[in-house]
């Protein structure tokens, strides 16, 4: 039976149990029978309506293709244009920068932190460290701070405490300096790029 009929067919039966018909006999269901129950009923009216649609959308079942994003780049002039902050930023303010510099929109894919986090992990300028309540993170190093990286306490709004790694305007500088590095390494050791 081709796919299309078969999609009929079922949409057919459901439509039958939502009334409470038996599609094989045709008879009406007795009232003790589990599948005349209203929430059934209910749930078999609704899975005739997405077969409906999936009938008027020509048969086609499963997720629709998108069209794939173009990977992450940035021209010279654009990480020329990254705004950098005197004021000690999060890496994804950093990133959020990158982004906006770059032109980011739904055509091409963003820049994410991780990429970024685990070169600097990989190069020594952070590590990763464990809280006492299990929860790892990544902490700057000694060696942070000489690129600028630097380790903050805030406070949540309700009063508790975290540990925050903060990036100078010459840790910004240092991460726009290295970004092609950065975005070559991950494909280098077979890791997804961005």
């Amino acid at each position: 039976m081709e796919e299309l009929q078969k999609l009929l067919r079922a949409r057919e039966y459901l439509q039958q149990l939502s009334q409470g018909i038996d599609p094989i006999s045709r008879q009406t269901l007795p009232e003790g029978n589990g599948l005349a129950g209203q929430r059934l009923r209910n749930c078999f009216a609704y899975v005739a309506g997405v077969l409906g649609q999936v009938i008027e959308n020509g048969g086609q079942v499963g997720r629709q293709t998108r069209e794939k994003k173009a990977p992450f780049s940035i021209s010279a002039q654009q990480l020329s244009q990254v705004e950098l902050s005197d004021t000690p930023v999060s890496l994804s303010v950093v990133v959020q920068r990158i982004n906006e510099a770059a032109g980011v929109d739904d055509t091409k894919k963003k820049l994410t932190h991780p990429p970024l986090a685990n070169w600097l992990l990989a190069k020594g300028f952070l590590q990763e460290v464990t809280d006492a309540q299990g929860h790892k993170s990544k902490a700057a190093t000694m060696q942070a701070g000489e690129i600028g990286i630097v380790r903050a306490q805030r406070q949540n709004p309700n009063g508790k405490s975290y540990w925050v790694n903060l990036y100078t305007r010459e840790a910004q500088q240092f991460l726009l300096d290295h970004l092609e590095q950065i975005l070559q390494e991950p494909a280098e050791n077979g890791e997804a790029s961005v």
